[in-house]
Formats: structure tokens, sequence, C-alpha cells
């Protein structure tokens, strides 16, 4: 199937009722569990382009393919010490995440900062998690907090 064939407005409604689903099955509960989404895309498509060894660069390069695959317009950065905030301009998934804040409800994932949780954790060798997801006028922003990794002693 092309990408020519289906809508996004269809797209975004099929995404919104799956996160819609699963929110209304496991409430606040559903809030970033969904961190797996866009691993495909990840894998297939940016983790073969990810090269520098720092944070901001990986997150440009990130920022770079998303716009050449349609997905953003634009995005920006801002790091402080341990917090990640990174703002995306028009999302092809911001549709869904409007309605979810119609409900006054955070969307249960956000493809770009999935996206770049996984890069943060393949390239950089560091846990990562998503804190925050906030629809503004003209972007959506996520807050990701980034942790050393954590190495379990029994």
């Amino acid at each position: 199937m092309s990408k020519s064939t289906i809508s996004s407005d269809y797209m975004n409604m099929l995404l919104y009722e799956n996160q819609k689903a699963f929110w209304d099955e496991r409430g606040k509960g559903a809030l970033f569990r969904l961190t797996t989404v866009g691993r495909e895309l990840f894998n297939e498509k940016i983790l073969p382009r990810l090269e520098g060894a720092t944070l901001e660069s990986i997150i440009g390069t990130i920022t770079s393919i998303l716009k050449e695959e349609g997905v953003i317009e634009d995005g920006d950065i801002q790091l402080d010490e341990k917090l990640l905030r990174i703002k995306f301009k028009s999302c092809i998934h911001r549709d869904v995440a409007e309605r979810f804040a119609k409900l006054d409800l955070p969307p249960c994932y956000c493809l770009p900062a999935n996206i770049c949780v996984l890069a943060i954790d393949k390239k950089l060798d560091l846990d990562a998690e998503i804190a925050d997801i906030k629809v503004n006028d003209d972007h959506c922003e996520a807050l990701i907090v980034i942790f050393e990794r954590y190495e379990r002693q029994l």
C-alpha cells in the first residue's frame, strides 16, 4: 500500500481511537506506556543514519529525518542538564494530540519523542523517559528525563 492511498485524517482517526481505547482501559496508567511505537521507523530509517556522540547531534539528525519523512515541519531542542525539552512543529499526528487535549488529557505517546528516547538508549547508552507531552498553540512539546544506566546488583 503506498503512502498516497491512506488519508492522514483516516490514519489519525484510527490512531486516536486506538489510544483512546487504551486510555479507557488503563486510565492514567496508559500515559507514556506506548514507548515502542515508532521502533520500526527508528530501526529502518533513522538508526542507520545516526552518527555523532552528542545528544544535540543525534536529535538534530532525527529532526532532519522526520522532516524528510513528512512527520514534522520543524523541531527545536533545549537541554538543561538531564532534562531535554523538544518542540515539534506541524507534526502529522497533531490532530490526535488535539483530540486528547479537547478531553483535557495528554496523548498516550508522541512518535517523535519515542524516537528520541530510542536514540538516547541505543546511541548514548543512557536511559530516558518521557515525563510530559503538551499540546501548545503551534507545536507539541515533550519533556524527556535522561538518566545514567542503572545496573542492578543482586
